[in-house]
């Protein structure tokens, strides 16, 4: 469930261009399946359930740190675009 929100939150900071060239549906099955596979991934590799909630933690601080902020670049790039700069 949680890949899910990440998936659409991930899909909406991807740019406009790429949607046009991929249609909508592929880029969000694309970035559901980006944020699934890390904990299966994980899963496969690792057998001690510590080391994956260590890891996938770590992961999932740091999309919380670097998510936003991207996020807020677009936005500002986005604005400049539409309303020039002020």
């Amino acid at each position: 469930m949680i890949c899910l929100t990440l998936g659409d939150n991930i899909t909406l900071a991807v740019p406009d261009s790429v949607k046009r060239r991929i249609s909508h549906t592929t880029v969000t099955g694309i970035a559901r399946i980006c944020c699934v596979l890390p904990p299966i991934a994980l899963a496969a590799v690792f057998k001690k359930l510590d080391v994956i909630f260590s890891v996938a933690g770590i992961f999932g601080f740091t999309l919380q740190l670097t998510m936003p902020c991207y996020l807020n670049l677009l936005t500002i790039d986005y604005c400049e675009e539409t309303y020039g700069k002020g």
